[in-house]
């Protein structure tokens, strides 16, 4: 079972939340929603994502990256950040202030929205390139927002990124090479702590 911090702010009523939220192997690692849907949240992430990272940087933390989630009356916007020495509430609460006025006035979410921020735990979700690369040798989960060669679902080793490619080799011995815009969702499988 793994911990994380949060901050939910609802932009109605102008209340914020602190908590602890659980997420394991029994939790999901992706929301989908009709047809398509999924790489049109995908480019209103990465207009989020281009609006807030420099927020984010201003204060020292690493911009991780975004996820948008559940039905457009009642979304979800989660923000990771982390920072070497790992994230405190203190440190999601103060983002979670600037980001949520800077979303309400940049208004990129209609409708009724919560925010959390959070760290990205052992299971870190992966959404860049360079995230990739980074953790090359690690153990991931990937979800795509269509079949790519008769599969929407990989397990395996990570072998990087490259010219916009995800390089994979699961257990099997299979090799992969599945391009970015593919992915949906990537999370590192944690090993034994």
């Amino acid at each position: 079972m793994f911990y994380l911090r949060f901050v939910t702010s609802d932009r109605y009523n102008g209340q914020s939340t602190t908590g602890v939220s659980k997420s394991g192997p029994e939790g999901p690692l992706f929301v989908w929603g009709p047809r398509n849907w999924g790489l049109v949240v995908e480019s209103h992430e990465r207009r989020i994502s281009h609006l807030i990272e420099p927020v984010v940087a201003s204060f020292g933390y690493d911009f991780v990256g975004v996820q948008l989630f559940g039905a457009s009356d009642s979304a979800t916007l989660r923000v990771y950040i982390d920072k070497p020495e790992g994230i405190t509430l203190d440190d999601c609460a103060q983002v979670s202030n600037h980001v949520s006025g800077l979303l309400d006035v940049e208004n990129l979410i209609s409708g009724r929205y919560h925010l959390e921020v959070s760290s990205p735990g052992l299971d870190r979700p992966l959404f860049s390139e360079e995230q990739f690369v980074k953790y090359a040798g690690e153990m991931v989960n990937i979800k795509l927002y269509a079949a790519f060669e008769g599969r929407r679902n990989l397990k395996g080793w990570l072998h990087g990124a490259r010219q916009g490619n995800v390089c994979l080799e699961e257990e099997t011995g299979k090799s992969w090479v599945i391009p970015l815009d593919l992915v949906a969702m990537a999370r590192l499988i944690p090993g034994d702590i």
